[in-house]
């Protein structure tokens, strides 16, 4: 493949790891050429300069926190859910208890679905991916590379 670049040579032209390359390349921020056996290349054309990384992932951090902030927000209203079903049942102990109280553990991967749990695992995955980032941008601004 002589019009190809191997992913450690696109590291070797911008200054960005290997790692940092296959995670925009996965999230499809990066042009690449995926050949049959599943290996990643690159066009020569195309390797991206060490600015033009800082800035994807910049921009990317960005919405994945404003993503977090958001599914924070979604947090929230289900632990007040939860807290009016306590507040109901301790007014009244015989009623049936109500419907956030008892699926609190649910959880379920529909986006819409609505448990405390569900909240919760949505916004530590976004924390994981936000974290990814933000060590790519933090290891990207590191290198001296003109």
């Amino acid at each position: 493949m002589p019009d190809l670049l191997k992913l450690s040579e696109v590291r070797k032209m911008c200054g960005i790891d290997v790692e940092t390359l296959r995670i925009l390349i996965q999230d499809g921020l990066l042009p690449h050429v995926r050949q049959a056996n599943g290996h990643v290349y690159m066009r020569p054309s195309e390797v991206p300069t060490n600015t033009e990384v800082v800035e994807l992932l910049e921009r990317r951090l960005v919405e994945l926190l404003r993503h977090a902030q958001a599914q924070l927000g979604r947090v929230e209203v289900e632990v007040e859910a939860v807290r009016n079903d306590l507040e109901l049942a301790l007014e009244d102990p015989r009623a049936e208890l109500g419907h956030d109280l008892l699926t609190l553990r649910s959880y379920s991967s529909d986006p819409h679905a609505s448990s405390l749990t569900s909240a919760l695992a949505r916004l530590s995955a976004d924390s994981m991916e936000l974290r990814l980032y933000h060590r790519s941008l933090k290891d990207a601004l590191k290198v001296e590379f003109t």
